[in-house]
């Protein structure tokens, strides 16, 4: 069992590659500022460089998600609980990465162990209350802040910049990259942290560097075989942008998830990276807006809390009844 759930683990990483990872890069790809392969390589190694650099110096986010849970379980019981939010989140993200719905892997992935650890518990008090106020914050705090402040800048800068942006977008893509897995890199440490905790904490201290490298490894393929439909969505579809437009996109991305990270707060880099190319759009012309896209995205982000919740506490109870 530890086996199946270490492997949902990395599978779900893996598919973090289609959706979360390839938002860091897309207005740079979407914008043909780098080929996609290439951009590719660069984000598999700054998330690398991002989750191993934040995870020994700032890990508060993956503390914040080890610590928001507890399900009072037994070894098989915590693995169980693993697994099985792995796989909630697993058939949530491919059914939104088939509508080219940029979903967030992080908000399905805090609402699956939420419903799976109120399944396994049988009670509320499996929350930690306090830690889902800080996903919450973290949620409006850097989604404001990614629309917020693409809007304002687009409308200064309107009209009155003529700057080659290439090298800069390019700049920017990597640091993108480096705060995804600083965010989300930290969440999945945060998930191996439970899994490991069934053995012995200092085993997973020994083997730290080894998961580091799992998560930028998976991240990196799954943002090579599956990121071109969520990157064509955002980078693309949801408003047409030059190279300014996404330049300032990127840079507003960025303040909103350092500023989220540094606070220790778990936020989605989906909700951010797209509230930012929206800002910039509506500050263009809100008539260039995929209007029905937003709508789809919005919806399957209000979704995806309860619809994860739901969908981990039903597998967690099936589960539990099978047994």
């Amino acid at each position: 069992m530890f086996s199946v759930a270490f492997i949902a683990i990395l599978a779900v990483i893996f598919i973090n590659g289609f959706t979360d990872a390839a938002n860091a890069i897309a207005t740079a790809v979407g914008t043909k500022a780098i080929r996609m392969k290439q951009a590719c390589v660069l984000s598999a190694v700054m998330n690398f460089a991002g989750v191993f650099i934040t995870s020994y110096f700032r890990p508060s986010v993956a503390d914040c998600l080890y610590n928001m849970v507890d399900v009072n379980a037994d070894r098989e019981g915590v693995l169980l609980f693993v697994a099985v939010s792995m796989f909630t989140v697993i058939i949530w993200a491919i059914v939104a990465w088939l509508f080219g719905i940029p979903t967030s892997e992080s908000h399905a992935l805090i609402a699956s162990l939420t419903g799976c650890a109120v399944a396994a518990k049988g009670a509320f008090d499996a929350v930690n209350k306090v830690e889902w106020i800080r996903v919450f914050l973290g949620l409006f705090l850097s989604a404001f802040l990614g629309f917020f402040i693409s809007y304002v800048l687009q409308r200064i800068t309107q009209k009155r910049l003529n700057i080659k942006t290439r090298v800069m977008q390019i700049i920017f893509a990597t640091v993108l990259s480096f705060l995804h897995g600083a965010q989300d890199g930290q969440k999945f440490l945060g998930v191996f942290m439970m899994l490991f905790s069934i053995i012995n904490d200092a085993v997973f201290v020994k083997y730290r560097f080894v998961l580091i490298l799992c998560c930028s490894f998976f991240m990196g393929i799954g943002t090579l075989f599956g990121g071109k439909r969520i990157i064509q969505s955002v980078g693309e579809n949801i408003t047409p942008l030059n190279g300014l437009q996404g330049l300032i996109s990127d840079f507003a991305a960025i303040i909103g998830i350092a500023v989220s990270t540094y606070s220790g707060l778990p936020v989605s880099t989906t909700h951010v990276k797209t509230t930012s190319v929206i800002g910039v759009g509506l500050a263009v012309d809100s008539k260039s807006l995929d209007k029905k896209l937003i709508t789809d995205i919005i919806l399957t982000w209000i979704l995806t809390f309860p619809g994860c919740a739901f969908l981990g506490y039903l597998l967690t109870k099936l589960f539990l009844i099978l047994q």
